[in-house]
């Protein structure tokens, strides 16, 4: 299995978030596109073990 590296968050002020952790939004080099951070280790989006992305960390970006 490779395991692929976290893109480090995009600001907190814009989500609404206190937490690094909890932004699950990327910067990418262009302004009008994001790229979605999958952390497997966050408590609350991945509280089990799942074989897909969950509910919550799609719209949360859409949030």
């Amino acid at each position: 299995m490779r395991l692929l590296l976290l893109p480090p968050p995009a600001c907190l002020t814009p989500f609404g978030r206190d937490r690094f952790e909890d932004v699950v939004l990327a910067a990418t080099d262009r302004p009008d596109r994001w790229q979605l951070r999958v952390d497997t280790t966050h408590p609350i989006l991945f509280d089990h073990l799942v074989d897909h992305a969950p509910g919550m960390l799609l719209l949360e970006p859409a949030r």
